[in-house]
């Protein structure tokens, strides 16, 4: 599997299957260390038939497009967060205007198609900018020892999870 590129077909296929069709099943996985709240699980096939063959190529046209949405919502959902604890707690006005700020770009990303290697590049400058921010948030959640800072503690890991994106190159660059 090279990814697509300059194959004869798509790399990767991506399928339609019923997750109540004989064969499927939904297994439950232990909890992440982080964001244990979120369930966590597995779709085990055995034996089952695929619905559709979904067209064109499954990581660029189904998983990628996906990860640019969900890496913008949840650094906008954690963003949004920081911002009302940071009301709460009186942290400094002007990292909360930089929240806000950080927010309104995502939101820019967000209204961007998905899948355009333009939109990954905006991703990857805005994920850099909420790094920033985090590294400071984490200063102000420092010296906090209730459950709102034990769990920014607990969960910062997630805040890593997004890769940067290789859109540059499908731009000559």
């Amino acid at each position: 599997m090279d990814g697509g590129g300059e194959s004869d077909g798509p790399a990767l296929k991506m399928a339609r299957v019923d997750t109540h069709a004989q064969g499927v099943s939904l297994v439950e996985k232990l909890p992440r260390e982080f964001v244990p709240e979120v369930p966590h699980g597995a779709a085990v096939c055995d034996g089952a038939r695929a619905g559709a063959v979904l067209p064109g190529d499954g990581y660029s046209d189904f998983v990628k497009p996906f990860r640019t949405v969900e890496d913008t919502f949840i650094a906008l959902a954690v963003q949004a967060w920081l911002v009302r604890e940071g009301r709460a707690r009186g942290w400094p006005r002007s990292f909360l205007e930089s929240l806000i700020a950080s927010q309104a770009g995502l939101a820019a990303v967000a209204a961007q198609p998905a899948g355009a290697p333009a939109t990954h590049i905006a991703l990857a400058g805005a994920l850099a900018r909420t790094n920033d921010l985090y590294q400071q948030a984490d200063a102000l959640w420092a010296d906090e020892r209730d459950a709102a800072a034990e769990r920014w503690r607990r969960d910062r890991p997630l805040f890593q999870v997004a890769g940067k994106p290789r859109a540059w190159e499908s731009l000559g660059g």
